[in-house]
């Protein structure tokens, strides 16, 4: 049987420290997907821009974040996703989602409302469809935004970007789609929907989603408009 590669999914709040020295800490049962000390590594953000560091003499961290940073416009407490491959530890793949926060008070990100938003209104994706779980754990780092059944007992597995999103969404979809159809639907069709933020004209990002989609005859995007009205 062909080995799978491995691909570990972490999503966690980007503290204080971490953004002021421009550094990002990693948990020590993750260290065996990680380079050696003071090894290189290179981190891809969503738009493909490529930042050439290495791996702190005492593991478990990365310095010179600043121009990731920077570039992303990222603050504290910033939702960061960050993919490590077992097969290509010196690559690293990361993405942002901001963190709300109106007239002082906090809020769940975007994301998440959004996520709560559609999980009670699947009618907009589909005729009969029955939400089996939201955040349903793969494993103890990744978890699928939304999974439903249809009907007829096949299952769709629902993937949410806050923002027009990159093209690796679609192998993000496309691992959790395989664990569904491994673990829980072997009998049955699985699909998947990729829900984005209406992207803006000429957004290089949204053009490699819809290029990568294209190839898929189980992915299919939609998007959706957000207005916020305060009264």
């Amino acid at each position: 049987m062909e080995n799978q590669k491995k691909i570990v999914e972490i999503q966690k709040n980007l503290g204080k420290s971490e953004v002021e020295h421009n550094l990002l800490l990693f948990r020590a049962e993750n260290a065996d997907l990680l380079p050696n000390p003071n090894e290189r590594v290179t981190i891809i953000d969503e738009d493909g821009r490529e930042y050439v560091s290495k791996i702190h003499s005492k593991g478990c961290r990365i310095d010179g974040l600043r121009e990731l940073y920077t570039n992303n416009q990222v603050d504290k407490d910033d939702r960061i996703t960050i993919e490590l491959d077992e097969d290509h530890k010196d690559v690293i793949r990361v993405s942002f989602d901001k963190f709300e926060n109106l007239e002082g008070v906090k809020v769940t990100p975007l994301e998440n409302t959004i996520r709560d938003l559609l999980a009670d209104n699947l009618s907009a994706l589909g005729k009969e469809l029955k939400l089996i779980g939201k955040e349903y754990l793969v494993n103890d780092q990744c978890r699928i935004d939304i999974l439903c059944q249809k009907a007829n007992g096949d299952y769709v597995v629902i993937e949410l970007k806050k923002d027009s999103s990159s093209d690796k969404t679609v192998g993000q979809i496309l691992r959790y789609m395989g664990w569904v159809k491994e673990k829980l639907a072997p009998t049955k069709n699985v699909t998947g929907i990729i829900v984005t933020g209406r992207p803006k004209e000429g957004d290089k990002g949204d053009r490699n989603l819809q290029y990568a989609v294209s190839t898929q005859q189980d992915v299919t995007l939609r998007y959706y408009d957000l207005t916020l009205k305060l009264v």
